[in-house]
């Protein structure tokens, strides 16, 4: 199951199954062809994922996985991936995962707390996003950054759903 803006226009309509949970214009999808969309509606939002090679590989209510592939771009000195975009992978991953599960109108990150395990020195990192506990405005959320093996970051987030009806 995937999720992925839906344009009526475009005639698509194999696999879509409605959900209460998500905004007007987003529906959730059964094949994983339609993930990418959520990646491209990332990338549109908010320009700085433009330059990221990420893709999504799944995506589920309450669940993200992204792919990032590495670039020698986002390294630091000694050839591990920078704090600063491992901090960027898990707000956007969690709240992806907190946008897939969100019956309001916008999402903030309150808080998002992350432990650097080991440098992350890979060619591709799997960001994975998982709600733990979704409440009326506040949802938890953990994250992990890993190369499919090891285990390079955890994460610990806390959102807020805006409703402007309430």
């Amino acid at each position: 199951m995937g999720l992925c803006p839906y344009n009526p226009a475009s005639g698509v309509s194999k696999g879509i199954v409605p959900s209460v949970f998500l905004p007007e214009g987003w529906v959730m999808i059964m094949d994983l062809e339609y993930h990418q969309s959520l990646g491209e509606e990332l990338k549109q939002r908010i320009p700085v994922f433009r330059s990221l090679k990420f893709k999504v590989v799944e995506a589920k209510e309450g669940h993200v996985i992204l792919e990032v592939k590495h670039d020698p771009m986002l390294e630091r000195e000694g050839g591990m991936l920078f704090g600063g975009i491992i901090a960027l992978l898990f707000d956007a991953t969690m709240g992806l995962s907190v946008y897939t599960v969100r019956d309001g109108d916008d999402q903030a990150t309150i808080s998002l707390s992350i432990d650097f395990l080991k440098p992350a020195r890979a060619e591709r990192y799997l960001v994975e996003g998982h709600v733990v506990r979704r409440g009326r405005r506040i949802v938890f959320v953990e994250g992990s950054l890993s190369d499919g093996r090891d285990i390079f970051a955890r994460a610990h987030g806390v959102w807020y759903i805006k409703r402007s009806d309430r």
